[in-house]
């Protein structure tokens, strides 16, 4: 998290704080971090390997928009606006994902 995205970019006493607010959390390969329609108590950075993400349109099956590699972020918008999950995370390979749970952030 600190050698990409925009946390990379922070002065590391900021890192500091963020990464000490943070869960580490491994998944093999083909595990489904959420799906969509799930609640959304966290936010998510990706630390190690690659996530594929899937939106679906209404009344249509899930399809793949990204390939997520490390230091990538999702969850805030659902965290923030308190809506269900409008993406699934599924992982390519063993991934390794920060997870910040909401009730510990201040949005």
């Amino acid at each position: 998290m600190r050698k990409f995205g925009w946390l990379a970019r922070r002065p590391r006493v900021f890192q500091d704080q963020v990464l000490g607010l943070a869960e580490l959390r491994y998944f093999p390969a083909g595990a489904t971090i959420y799906n969509i329609g799930d609640a959304a108590p966290d936010i998510w950075g990706l630390v190690d390997g690659e996530l594929s993400v899937f939106l679906t349109p209404e009344a249509a099956a899930p399809f793949l928009v990204h390939i997520a590699k490390p230091g990538w972020w999702v969850g805030d918008t659902a965290l923030i606006s308190k809506t269900p999950r409008r993406a699934e995370l599924v992982a390519l390979r063993k991934v390794g994902c920060s997870a910040f749970p909401g009730n510990r952030l201040t949005v």
